[in-house]
């Protein structure tokens, strides 16, 4: 599992969110999920020191995601 911060825009402006998933691609599908019809992307840099998650730590997080998303 991983965590990345994804930018969400639209146009009254923009804001981040961090997102854990199984690989950068599944982190990109949830937010654009989460915020239909607004524009998502990663943001860059990656911080190292954040990107890779336990893997305990990071199913609970991917849960709780999904549980809102669902919402």
């Amino acid at each position: 599992m991983m965590r990345a911060s994804v930018q969400v825009r639209n146009e009254r402006g923009a804001f981040s969110i961090t997102v854990c998933a199984e690989n950068l691609q599944r982190a990109v599908e949830f937010a654009a999920r989460r915020y239909p019809g607004h524009a998502v992307g990663l943001r860059f840099p990656l911080d190292p020191e954040a990107f890779f998650v336990e893997r305990g730590l990071a199913s609970q997080r991917l849960a709780s995601q999904r549980k809102r998303l669902r919402s």
